[in-house]
């Protein structure tokens, strides 16, 4: 019997004495027992700081994470798809959020170590010594962007129960906030990379287990790996687990992880264990030790340093959207309508899954009456720094804030997990009362990997890929349509080893049980090539007009090409989902997909290619009468070596039975970072030092010469 196997069984029947030994003990959810201190933010010297703080103690010798949660404060959320319909109350929904200035009293709670640390900490910060019935404890706190990752955790939003400590006293100093470099990425086509990405443990994903049972999982990562963490994901029932790893290099057994990690109701994410860097296998399982029925969510968080990759450049974009609460409006309906004169304004849609740097541009014009001159921006509950107004030259009456925010990647391990943390950014705080009257619009641009494997890896000849993604917002105002459109479309490239395909989709968003509507939009996409010497190369696509949708006839993953680009949303998806089961209060809006395990129907649409210069493909796809998910699939070639290939203008129409009235979102010339998605054309296959597809399907695949246009359930890991 094999070293895993005899591991596995010692393990199993650990866990079951245990169990044996003490019975089933009440679910964990944070409280006193559990081991927090509640301090507030004034008794610990960080007061006045943003709320992106990390916690670290030093326990059996080394500095390791420490759980810890900030007191939010109440805000009210406009949710840009509900508020300008006839019932804007519906969009109009009372949240939390964490402080963008932690004030004196707002409280701190997290997990102390005990006594005093006898080493020094990592990097500079603030140490926090506090007495509590006779017992010393301790915390070490800094800042995110100066934290690292292996040693400390980033504070989340909530309010656990905890003790108040008799004594504080603190020494030191945090640094000073780290400049975030780079705003802009370069097309360089091959480049040295640095990136976070995350993959689900499909075995172990949406998995429910009973008292003692385990989820098994296995999975790889590349030689330029820098560190690896297993995690659970909101959704997961709170409670605590345990686990048990191997790591394995070059057929032998180097490390071996086990311990036990708690998940709190308010937390997006868990971070179980890391595991260090290089190439390796791991093989391990996350045990439901102590509830009588557990339902499990795992990923992989994976930090890959200077690995040789593609470049590909993922944007999400959006119209200017118009925002008006009548004076009519009856703002009595809501439960707290003091709450209204602190509103965010919350847009949907910003999934990321893998980044090596990510930038958001925000615009927000509004009454100067109902903002102040410097604004908060969200993602989720992460807060991403302040904006400051302008006066608009057009009309005195009004302020614009206007930014360009790149966001520090030690905050990619809070994001990333879930897929963009709710998918929501939110800016504020405005005075929503009725006659509020505002404009906004959000882009997100993202910088990333292509995949786990490192350029030139025959990978890259042997399997289909996505090359860039080039997302669209569409709210029902874009065009001056009927209230309740509200979809994302998702355009995704993919290469080889059959070619080059588009396939284009449509998913409208939910939001608390109201499902967008999709119909009768047009949408246009232009699409150009470029070669080394940025000359345009002549372009041509094609279609077949087949339209798939939800039905009875072919199950979804046993469609080319569709498969392949749909299977990230359908795990995106319940990721989504199952955020909205925790108790955090910041806005989580998920959407409708085609799903692998769906069976689909062909109907005819109105798809058609079209080409305004010699240099241009347009690909234009219409809605038609259907409110629901929708994907085609277009065919490229190229007349000549093209290395880059660009989406160069985006158009949304809304449309009738005859003519539709289009409407440009953007438009560039050729590739203009970061606005311009871009995708390196063609690949060079000289090794094979990574055969495993992971960040197309979003869970990684076991390695198959056959299907390799499809992701196909029976081959996920």
């Amino acid at each position: 019997m094999d070293t895993y196997r005899v591991a596995k069984i010692a393990t199993l029947l650990a866990w079951a004495l245990v169990v044996l030994a003490y019975g089933q003990p009440p679910q964990q959810t944070p409280s006193s027992e559990m081991g927090f201190i509640c301090a507030t933010a004034g008794e610990l010297g960080v007061a006045g700081e943003p709320p992106n703080l990390a916690f670290s103690v030093f326990e059996k010798g080394v500095w390791r994470p420490a759980d810890a949660f900030i007191e939010p404060e109440n805000v009210t959320f406009l949710l840009v798809p509900l508020i300008n319909g006839d019932k804007p109350e519906r969009g109009i929904v009372q949240g939390q959020l964490p402080p963008s200035v932690l004030k004196n009293e707002t409280v701190i709670c997290f997990k102390a170590g005990r006594g005093s640390p006898r080493a020094k900490p990592p990097v500079e910060g603030k140490l926090a010594v506090v007495k509590r019935q006779g017992m010393v404890y301790h915390v070490f706190i800094t800042r995110a962007d100066a934290a690292p990752h292996a040693n400390f955790s980033i504070a989340q939003m909530g309010r656990p129960h905890g003790e108040r400590p008799d004594e504080v006293k603190t020494e030191g100093a945090l640094p000073k906030s780290v400049p975030r470099v780079g705003g802009e990425a370069t097309a360089q086509l091959i480049t040295g990379m640095t990136y976070w990405a995350t993959f689900k443990l499909y075995k172990a994903f949406n998995k429910t287990l009973g008292l003692g049972q385990c989820a098994e999982f296995e999975f790889d990562v590349p030689a330029e790996t820098a560190d690896v963490a297993l995690a659970l994901l909101g959704g997961t029932t709170p409670g605590t687990y345990g686990y048990y790893v191997e790591k394995w290099q070059n057929g032998v057994k180097k490390a071996t992880f086990t311990g036990t990690t708690t998940v709190y109701s308010e937390s997006p994410q868990t971070i179980a264990v890391w595991m260090g860097g290089g190439r390796a296998t791991y093989k391990g399982r996350i045990c439901n030790s102590y509830l009588s029925s557990a339902t499990v969510y795992t990923a992989v968080l994976v930090k890959v340093s200077n690995q040789q990759q593609y470049l590909r450049h993922d944007t999400t974009k959006m119209p200017k959207i118009g925002i008006h609460l009548s004076t009519l409006f009856d703002s009595k309906l809501l439960e707290n309508t003091r709450l209204l004169k602190n509103s965010y304004v919350a847009v949907p849609g910003f999934i990321v899954d893998a980044a090596s740097q990510i930038t958001v541009d925000v615009y927000l014009r509004v009454l100067k009456s109902r903002a102040s001159s410097t604004l908060n921006l969200y993602w989720g509950s992460l807060y991403l720094g302040s904006v400051t107004g302008y006066t608009d030259p057009s009309d005195s009456n009004y302020l614009i804030f206007k930014a360009r925010v790149t966001i520090p990647d030690n905050l990619y391990m809070v994001l990333l997990p879930t897929d963009g943390l709710g998918s929501v950014i939110s800016i504020g705080p405005v005075d929503a009362s009725p006659g509020f009257d505002a404009e906004v619009q959000i882009w997100l641009y993202v910088r990333r990997p292509v995949e786990l494997a490192p350029a030139g890896d025959q990978l890259y000849t042997s399997a289909y890929t996505k090359r860039f993604r080039e997302t669209t917002l569409i709210f029902y105002d874009v065009v001056g349509g009927p209230s309740g459109i509200a979809f994302m479309t998702q355009l995704e490239y993919m290469e080889w080893p059959r070619g080059y395909r588009i396939v284009l989709g449509t998913q409208p968003l939910v939001i608390d049980g109201w499902t967008g509507k999709s119909n009768f939009i047009g949408l246009r996409y232009y699409i150009k090539a470029f070669d080394s010497n940025s000359r345009p190369v002549r372009i041509t696509a094609g279609t077949d007009g087949i339209v798939y949708k939800s039905g009875s006839n072919t199950l979804l993953e046993m469609i080319r090409d569709v498969s392949t680009a749909l299977s990230f949303y359908d795990l995106a998806k319940s990721t989504i989902d199952a955020l909205k089961k925790t108790t955090a209060s910041f806005p989580v809006i998920g959407y409708v997909t085609l799903l692998l395990s769906s069976y689909v129907d062909t109907v005819s649409a109105d798809v058609k290619v079209y080409y305004p210069d010699l240099y241009t493909a347009v690909l234009e796809f219409k809605t038609g009468g259907y409110n629901e998910p929708l994907s085609t699939v277009y065919l490229l070639s190229f007349e000549g070596p093209a290395d880059t290939n660009v989406v160069t203008r985006v158009e949304v129409g809304r449309c009738d039975s005859i003519s539709c009235y289009w409407m440009p979102i953007f438009s560039a010339e050729g590739p203009a970072l970061p606005i311009t998605t871009l995708g390196h054309v063609g690949t060079s296959s000289s090794f094979n030092a990574f055969p495993y597809r992971t960040l197309t399907c979003g869970v990684q695949e076991i390695p198959h010469s056959q299907d390799p246009d499809y992701c196909l359930r029976q081959y996920f890991r």
